[in-house]
């Protein structure tokens, strides 16, 4: 799907359910593979990644001030975030985020987003201006809410750089045999 794009942005409609279990899953799965990896906690609402890996660089400083972000190519390479009542574009302007996402795509073979889920639609747009593509998490076996309606549309706007659905916590029931 990528088809040489290199920023993947992972949301949801909702929280719980399960983009960050996929985010994490799928950079190890690249780093796996040789590739190099950057995973980028966008969600500072809920910085779950940050506060799980405790990355040595934060988003808010990196599009700051252009830090370098030091890359172990044996490893995946985290920019975190602090959390708190922020948006990206509240960190910088939109020009000098795009020159420095230009300048990690020249680094990076992969660059996956955690975003916020959709119920924080100016958080995500914000994030979603500089994915190439991305995907949503639903959870299997719930309903989509009437509000939750405009927030599918938003995804169908975003036509070809919206790869696709990833449906999450499906119940697997499995039938043993007594003997």
């Amino acid at each position: 799907e990528l088809r040489g794009d290199k920023i993947l942005a992972i949301t949801s409609l909702g929280e719980g359910e399960g983009k960050t279990l996929l985010a994490t899953s799928l950079a190890y799965s690249y780093s796996a593979i040789n590739k190099k990896v950057l995973l980028i906690d966008g969600n500072f609402n809920n910085p779950s990644i940050s506060q799980s890996i405790q990355p040595k660089l934060y988003t808010e400083d990196y599009f700051r001030n252009s830090s370098y972000i030091e890359r172990n190519d044996n490893t995946i390479s985290v920019l975190g975030n602090r959390g708190g009542d922020v948006t990206l574009l509240e960190i910088n302007d939109e020009q000098h985020i795009q020159n420095e996402f230009n300048e990690l795509k020249s680094r990076y073979d992969i660059i996956l987003i955690d975003l916020p889920p959709l119920d924080s639609l100016n958080k995500s747009k914000e994030w979603l201006l500089f994915a190439n593509k991305t995907i949503a998490v639903f959870e299997a076996n719930k309903s989509i809410t009437k509000s939750q309606g405009q927030y599918i549309d938003y995804l169908k706007n975003l036509n070809t750089k919206f790869a696709g659905w990833v449906l999450n916590k499906a119940v697997v029931n499995s039938h043993s045999k007594k003997q």
